[in-house]
């Protein structure tokens, strides 16, 4: 891997990092770095050992975990906020990275009214001392190598 890529990728990181709250295609990475679709899903494959719509979904996840920790945040709030298309495939990837699916003190919305019940903090050991060093221990449990910025 040459040095001009791994400055690529390092952009390519840099742009979903301030982007991934919006829609983001290979299209729009690729005319970042003026590579087509395929050179830079390996390359960033190659560098990274995640895809780049893995680490997307990484980042939207840790993202999440932030915004989890206000009980007011629905589901579909959160599930916007960070990005996501819904809070069906919100909670599919969450569940996914964390092994655990979205905590039950999240309220739900369907159809604009309130649905399910607040489930103590109390069952959800989890979720009760989130502080800014822990969440970054949280988002550490997904499996996938990301790129952190040394060689």
């Amino acid at each position: 891997i040459s040095n001009e890529q791994f400055q690529k990728i390092e952009r390519v990181v840099h742009y979903i990092d301030t982007h991934f709250k919006s829609p983001i295609t290979l299209d729009d990475i690729g005319a970042l770095v003026k590579y087509n679709k395929y050179t830079i899903c390996h390359t960033f494959k190659a560098i990274t050992g995640s895809t780049i719509f893995e680490y997307i979904n990484f980042i939207r996840v840790q993202y999440a975990v932030e915004k989890l920790r206000d009980p007011k945040n629905t589901i579909l709030y959160i599930a916007t906020e960070c990005g996501f298309s819904s809070a069906t495939y919100f909670n599919k990837v969450f569940k996914n990275q964390k092994n655990f699916p979205v905590p039950k003190n999240v309220l739900k919305i369907s159809s604009g009214t309130m649905m399910g019940q607040v489930v103590s903090m109390i069952s959800l050991p989890i979720l009760t001392d989130l502080t800014s060093s822990n969440i970054s221990n949280l988002a550490a449990v997904s499996p996938l190598n990301i790129y952190t910025g040394t060689r």
